[in-house]
């Protein structure tokens, strides 16, 4: 018995020890890697925590804030959790509070959700690259002022290394209850043609970057080369979107590559279309015309359209549909 006794005892301040060890390394890390983002001029925090004996190795950052460079985005929060098993310290939990504030190309968004977190796992190597990651969140608005906003009832986003190298990954999404607010509902569909939320929105691709996801990420993230085998689809009351293709930056940062577009009720989908800018208003007449035309083969009334991308423009059939995206 006193064996038995001796032996957990031991083992208890063996563990404790250990818990104690790695605490500190933790901690010592994530405020090193912190002040690190505050000496660059592009990230800031109040203070952080651990806690979580014995098993758990559980961060809060209060206060943390990142910038670019340029100041142009940016993103704010009052606390982020960073959550992990004291035996795997290579997979986290990131768990955000209810609201947060983010600047995009210098405009104001804020983020509400009632839950969103992700999980990140990590390869156990110095660098840190990437295994696998999701990001799963529900009941989440993203308003830019009252009225211009969307919400999503659950969304899930997913990504790993894809096998076709160490900078391909495959990534996946699913929003479902898409709704904007009323200015922006109003915006995208003037005339009401669609129910107040879209029932699902899923997109799966392999995604190429110039490097590997990695802890170096979050000084420089690595930049996106390509999308490839894209499969997307939107599905809206009785109208409905399917995508696929492949897609490559040229060397303009311009998207180069043709997709294929399958609409169901597509004249709805092509009012947003030009409602929305995404058809030029000088150009909508002769591309519903033509359009129209590749629809008369079809036996259930839907439109399939490719869409070629080549020297910074998108065609349809030989028609100037608009500038092609960047990467």
């Amino acid at each position: 018995m006193r064996l038995l006794l001796w032996l957990t005892m031991t083992l208890a301040a063996l563990y404790g020890g250990y818990w104690y060890v790695g605490s500190r390394a933790a901690l010592s890390g994530m405020e090193a890697a912190l002040d690190g983002l505050k000496a660059d001029g592009v990230g800031d925090y109040a203070q952080v925590s651990l806690k979580g004996f014995p098993s758990r190795f559980d961060i809060t950052i209060d206060k943390p804030r990142l910038v670019s460079s340029d100041g142009a985005n940016g993103w704010s929060a009052d606390f982020l959790q960073l959550l992990a098993l004291s035996y795997h310290p290579n997979q986290v939990i990131a768990v955000w509070p209810k609201e947060q504030s983010v600047r995009i190309a210098g405009e104001p968004l804020t983020i509400r959700s009632e839950d969103l977190r992700a999980s990140v796992a990590t390869e156990p190597t110095l660098s840190l690259p990437l295994d696998h990651a999701e990001v799963e969140g529900h009941q989440v608005e993203i308003v830019r002022a009252p009225g211009l906003s969307l919400a999503v009832e659950k969304l899930i986003l997913a990504a790993r290394p894809s096998g076709r190298g160490q900078s391909s990954y495959d990534i996946a999404a699913v929003l479902t209850g898409l709704a904007p607010g009323a200015v922006l509902k109003g915006l995208i569909d003037p005339r009401a043609a669609l129910p107040a939320a879209a029932d699902e929105l899923r997109l799966r691709a392999a995604a190429d970057f110039d490097r590997r996801i990695d802890k170096a990420a979050l000084a420089a993230p690595p930049r996106l080369l390509a999308l490839r085998d894209i499969d997307g689809h939107l599905g809206w009351g009785e109208t409905s979107l399917d995508v696929t293709g492949d897609l490559a930056a040229d060397t303009g940062g311009f998207a180069e590559g043709r997709i294929e577009v399958k609409a169901r009720n597509w004249e709805r989908l092509f009012d947003i279309a030009v409602a929305t800018g995404l058809v030029p208003p000088d150009q909508a007449g002769q591309v519903r015309n033509i359009l129209a035309v590749m629809a008369q083969g079809s036996k259930d009334g839907s439109l399939t359209v490719p869409i070629s991308f080549e020297d910074g423009m998108a065609m349809v059939g030989g028609a100037y549909l608009g500038p092609a995206p960047r990467f």
